[in-house]
């Protein structure tokens, strides 16, 4: 099954996509595909950006979905919903809970500083104990 967790800053959190980013960096490490669903067009290429000046050895090979070579590299990176080819792990950037989270061997959700946001990801961590998954919380500063 699945498993989620569900990444949760404190209210004084700084730099919350930079530590997700280096989240990514280390399931590359580990061999893992990656899809980083945005919920902006905006917030892909900010992401890229971060992925991009990562010092050279925590290079991660990765694009904007439509951008790159074919073969995809490693990491993808896009507003739209994942595409349909196998990835291991989807980081969830969006509001609303993926339409096909068994898709996904490992899902990671954010819990930003910002209260609002931080509402929907309760709903969204509510939605998948309704849907029988288990998700975890780790809490970051």
């Amino acid at each position: 099954m699945t498993q989620i967790i569900f990444l949760v800053f404190s209210e004084t959190a700084t730099n919350e996509i930079k530590t997700v980013c280096e989240r990514v960096h280390g399931f590359f490490l580990d061999r893992k595909k990656v899809f980083i669903h945005c919920a902006s067009e905006k917030l892909a290429h900010e992401v890229d950006e971060i992925l991009w000046n990562f010092d050279t050895d925590k290079f991660v090979p990765h694009h904007i979905l439509g951008e790159g070579p074919n073969p995809p590299p490693p990491v993808q990176i896009s507003e739209a919903p994942a595409p349909l080819h196998q990835r291991d792990v989807l980081v969830n950037l969006t509001e609303n809970m993926p339409q096909t989270p068994e898709r996904f061997k490992f899902i990671v959700e954010i819990v930003p500083s910002d209260e609002k946001m931080r509402e929907n990801a309760r709903e969204r961590f509510r939605n998948y104990r309704q849907k029988g998954y288990n998700p975890v919380t780790e809490n970051l500063d």
